[in-house]
């Protein structure tokens, strides 16, 4: 995984994937924006490698690629495509297209749909590239693009990659359960043979590895623009970067996921549409390589939600449906009250949940700098980022679950008013020292922070307050604090490379996704821990030809003092810690008549994980591995060929498994495979 940095601190490999998990609980929020920071930072390294458009010539590349997966009644399709255009001496265009259909394999009882989980991405780019050598203006050189994208997802659920899938929201068949037809399913097991027999079905008609049941397949789509411009100009002294990013993030989607649990008898869609902007700018000047070097910046990022607007709503579709869930309304109630502003145009009487967003907004601005010392073989560094954090919202929620009229006291009962805003600032320091005795020898250690920015919870409904997981609930939580020691080695040789890094992670008042049994979620700060562990990749030469390679991580993460109210004791191990996880690559050099190829064979390896402090096995991914097949011939000196083959054996291992028992919600039970076999190939053109 390549290395990015997030929030001052570097970080890379299996220290990304330590964050991640944890970072996945707080919501699709704040993960868009990880992944906007990171088109951001992988931006920046284009302007200063310039692998932008290029001056040089006329280009055009594309490739196609056909496969099959096993199980799956659509095809693997994908698409790529480039054209590289000078315009003149000084500018030039580059556009690139691509397209990815993965087909899903889950089969749904209920709706009869048997291609269930299909993701399809579509991305477009657009680049003008300036490049000048002797600007007349301070007789120095100029490097400067503008780029636009577009990224445009549509996913159908039970997605086998997991983008976005809650566990719960649908159970797999699992033989070994109780197969009672009783409808109301009292335990997880016999919840898919009740609803088969409910709906008529017959499981035989289904594979027993893939059948689930969802009353709707939902859908997810996710839209990005995103307007990028980085401009480098060279000086006698050094160099100035100004660097802008503005991104558009739209969402329309239409889960299963139900405040209303109507035993999957009824569709009750929960629309999610979500829109906001985020911008960032930064102004970078960095001094000539030299003796003494340093950088100093200026950082603002800004995101703001669309004003005025409806994010979420949910209506049971029919007077049946709602007859069925009676009992759980009072007297009297009409969801057309809502309608509009809080749930559209639409006046359904069965509308019984929403939420509506007056204004929502976070921002930080920093300062920075960083200065080294170059010796004859040492290095040393020392930066500092000094930051300013601001955030607040005003939103209401609406429905059968709330009470209150409204943010100015006029509107219907059971709308809620939520307004909350905050603001903090710190500093996070950062040094690191190298030492090279020769030039296939590098020794280095690095001490840095790193920080997620704090923020707001929306309030709990009523019902909530009796639930002893939302104990701990509080309107605000802080910015955590990551502190990040390291030494590493990087040596090298005629036929191998060696990188080895051991890293301590002291992190706290982390942020942990909290999610009681009542049904709504929100974030809280939550004690300390450490992560310590080693992270070693390489690769030799063999034999003339024959390559090996190896990349893993090995580590711990660990509390390092009792939390009560999260169920943890000192020394429990985090949620979504996987403590091993590796490849071996095996390459191989040769030809296929006189056509210059390679072969290579790929062992991968990733160890438990558990979703719970308690690491119970309920709620877990459990340890897994598959080999992976490709196989490439150069056709001449435009075209190639390649074959690949994923999971070659065809592993049918669990990727994650969900079970609970909880007071106030019924079981469920949750199974994911990793993807079966699938055999792709892909041909490749370049002009």
């Amino acid at each position: 995984m390549a290395e990015v940095e997030y929030g001052g601190i570097k970080v890379g490999g299996s220290k990304l994937l330590l964050i991640i998990p944890l970072i996945g609980t707080l919501g699709g929020g704040l993960w868009a924006g990880f992944e906007f920071y990171k088109d951001y930072m992988d931006m920046k390294e284009q302007i200063q490698e310039y692998v932008a458009p290029d001056l040089s010539g006329f280009d055009y590349a594309y490739s196609m690629e056909y496969g099959e997966k096993r199980f799956a009644g659509n095809a693997i399709v994908n698409y790529n495509a480039m054209v590289n255009v000078p315009l003149n001496d000084l500018f030039a265009l580059r556009a690139t297209y691509s397209q990815s259909l993965d087909p899903g394999i889950y089969e749904n009882i209920i709706t009869q749909n048997k291609d269930v989980g299909d993701q399809d991405d579509e991305r477009y780019t657009i680049t003008l590239g300036f490049e000048r050598d002797d600007s007349p203006i301070h007789d120095g050189n100029i490097k400067s693009m503008v780029r636009y994208i577009v990224s445009d997802r549509y996913d159908e659920g039970m997605k086998e990659k997991g983008n976005g899938d809650k566990p719960g929201t649908a159970d797999i068949f699992d033989p070994n359960c109780n197969t009672s037809t009783a409808f109301y399913y009292g335990d997880s097991c016999t919840r898919l043979t009740a609803l088969a027999d409910a709906y008529g079905r017959d499981l035989s008609d289904y594979h027993p590895l893939l059948s689930f049941a969802e009353v709707t397949d939902e859908k997810h789509n996710v839209v990005m623009s995103t307007l990028a411009s980085t401009t480098q100009v060279g000086f006698d002294w050094g160099s100035a970067t100004l660097t802008t990013m503005f991104r558009d993030y739209d969402e329309d989607s239409e889960t299963e996921w139900s405040r209303i649990d109507t035993d999957d008898l009824y569709p009750a869609p929960l629309i999610v549409t979500s829109d906001s902007e985020t911008e960032i700018t930064e102004l970078r000047l960095s001094s000539n390589p030299g003796m003494i070097e340093w950088t100093v910046g200026l950082y603002d990022f800004e995101a703001n939600a669309d004003p005025n607007s409806i994010v979420e709503n949910q209506a049971l579709l029919s007077a049946e449906a709602w007859d069925y869930i009676q009992f759980m309304v009072p007297g009297g109630y009409d969801g057309a009250a809502y309608c509009p502003p809080y749930c559209g145009d639409d006046a359904s009487p069965y509308f019984y949940y929403g939420s509506y967003t007056f204004y929502s907004y976070s921002e930080e601005k920093a300062m920075y700098g960083e200065v080294a010392l170059n010796l004859d073989k040492w290095k040393f560094t020392a930066g500092l980022r000094d930051y300013e954090i601001s955030d607040g919202y005003k939103s209401s929620e609406f429905g059968i679950f709330y009470s209150g009229n409204g943010c100015d006291g006029t509107a219907t009962e059971g709308t809620t008013c939520s307004e909350e805003s905050g603001t903090e600032s710190d500093t996070r320091p950062k040094l690191t020292a190298s030492y090279m005795p020769n030039e296939d020898l590098t020794l280095f250690a690095v001490s840095s922070a790193g920080y997620r920015p704090g923020g707001n919870n929306s309030a709990l409904p009523p019902f909530c307050a009796g639930d002893p997981e939302a104990s701990n609930f509080q309107r605000r939580y802080t910015s955590d604090k990551a502190q990040n020691t390291e030494f590493g080695v990087k040596a090298r040789g005629d036929t191998f490379n060696f990188n080895a890094t051991y890293f301590l992670i002291d992190w706290t008042d982390i942020q942990i996704g909290i999610a009681p049994a009542c049904g709504w979620s929100f974030t809280s700060n939550g004690g300390e821990a450490e992560t310590k562990g080693v992270e070693i990749d390489f690769d030799v030469m063999l034999a003339d030809g024959l390559y090996m390679d190896f990349a893993g991580a090995f580590m711990t993460a660990e509390t390092t003092i009792d939390m009560p109210s999260f169920g943890a004791a000192a020394g429990d191990s985090l949620p979504g810690t996987v403590e091993e996880q590796y490849n071996i690559g095996l390459s191989y050099d040769h030809t296929i008549g006189s056509k210059s190829a390679y072969t290579r064979v790929d062992y991968l390896y990733y160890g438990d994980s558990y979703a719970t402090f308690g690491q119970s096995e309920d709620q877990m991914s459990p340890a897994y591995e598959k080999f992976n097949l490709n196989v490439g011939v150069e056709l001449n000196e435009n075209s190639s060929l390649q074959l690949s083959i994923d999971n070659l054996m065809d592993n049918r291992a669990e990727a994650f498994k969900f079970s609970a028992n909880s007071p106030g919600w019924r079981p469920r039970n949750y199974l994911q495979w990793i993807p079966p076999r699938s055999v792709s190939l892909r041909y490749t053109y370049r002009y």
